[in-house]
């Protein structure tokens, strides 16, 4: 995460955003946490409209894609996270 900032809609609603991956509402609550970046997970980290704190985990896998098209070309290769 990088940054920090806050957006409010016309209604006045409020959402601001840490430069640590904290997202709190209009009324001070953290709404969304999240943590990591590629190639480890990323997790995000909310409360469910029930109170419990949920997580989801986005976990990276990595893909190499090569060219081999024989027309004299140099091979490339990129290892890109999704």
């Amino acid at each position: 995460m990088s940054g920090a900032a806050t957006v409010t809609d016309a209604n006045g609603n409020r959402i601001s955003v840490d430069g640590a991956g904290h997202f709190t509402d209009t009324i001070g609550t953290v709404a969304l946490s999240i943590a990591g970046n590629a190639p480890n997970p990323k997790v995000f980290t909310y409360i469910d409209s029930n109170g419990h704190s949920q997580t989801i985990i986005l976990n990276y896998k990595a893909y190499t894609v090569q060219t081999a098209f024989g027309c004299g070309i140099g091979e490339y290769a990129l290892h890109r996270y999704p």
